[in-house]
């Protein structure tokens, strides 16, 4: 479940993105754009329309998340190997 705007969403999360792909490539844009500094309004963080906000720090975590189990997945390979070769 993901809560947005107080709002909670049960659904697949790829069947929004699945039916207006280019709303959330806009959204996307500006999420890259936001790691290099830029953003949509003038102003600070502060100034940001708050959904957008809010979907950032959700898009942050879906990718942390996934990383977190990159390395993981990575951790397991290394440790296989490692007991693989030690059997040698």
């Amino acid at each position: 479940m993901l809560i947005i705007d107080g709002e909670e969403h049960r659904r697949c999360p790829r069947r929004p993105i699945l039916e207006d792909p280019g709303h959330y490539a806009d959204i996307f844009y500006l999420y890259r754009q936001s790691k290099e500094g830029y953003l949509p309004e003038d102003g600070g963080l502060s100034n940001q329309p708050a959904k957008l906000m809010e979907l950032f720090r959700e898009t942050d975590a879906a990718l942390r998340k996934v990383e977190q189990h990159k390395e993981e997945q990575e951790a397991a390979k290394r440790r296989r190997r490692a007991v693989g070769s030690a059997r040698r």
